[in-house]
C-alpha cells in the first residue's frame, strides 16, 4: 500500500499542476497586460484548501481589452425641440475587479508574445503562460 499511495500522490500532484483554463479576478491592468487572481482554490489530499498565487503580466487579447455595455441615452435632436431615445454600445476598458476567462498555452509563451520563434522551456500548461481571452 505504501508505494501505491506514493504513486497516487505523484499523479494527483501532476494533475493539480495541469492548467487549461480558469476564471480570475483582475487585480490591476497595465496597458495590454494584467495581474490576475485565479478564483479556484487548490487542495491536496489531507490538507487545507488555499488560493492559487497571483499571476503577473498576463497578456490580454485585443477583443478582451474592452467591455461592451448597452446603454439607453436620451438626447435633443437638431430638427425640433424634441428628444430622442436610442440604445448605444458603450465601450469601457478592462479594469480591476472584472472577472475574466484565462487560458493556459500548451508551452511557454515568453518568446511568442514578442513575435519570436523559440524552443520552449520544459513544462506545459503553466499558469505563467496564461492569456486573457474574455470578460465575464
Amino acid at each position: 500500500m505504501g508505494l501505491e499511495n506514493v504513486i497516487n500522490n505523484i499523479v494527483d500532484s501532476k494533475i493539480l499542476d495541469l492548467h487549461c483554463a480558469y476564471i480570475a479576478r483582475v487585480l490591476s491592468v497595465n496597458g495590454t497586460k494584467a495581474k490576475v487572481q485565479p478564483l479556484d482554490k487548490i487542495k491536496q489530499y489531507g490538507k487545507e484548501a488555499k488560493n492559487r498565487g497571483v499571476v503577473l503580466d498576463v497578456p490580454i487579447i485585443q477583443s478582451a481589452q474592452y467591455k461592451i455595455k448597452k446603454e439607453r441615452l436620451t438626447f435633443l435632436t437638431s430638427l425640433a425641440p424634441t428628444s430622442e431615445t436610442r440604445d448605444f454600445a458603450i465601450l469601457s476598458p478592462i479594469e480591476a475587479g472584472d472577472l475574466v476567462v484565462c487560458i493556459c498555452a500548451d508551452r511557454d509563451i515568453s518568446a511568442s508574445v514578442k513575435g519570436e520563434s523559440a524552443v520552449p522551456a520544459a513544462g506545459s500548461h503553466s499558469l505563467s503562460d496564461s492569456i486573457i481571452v474574455g470578460i465575464l
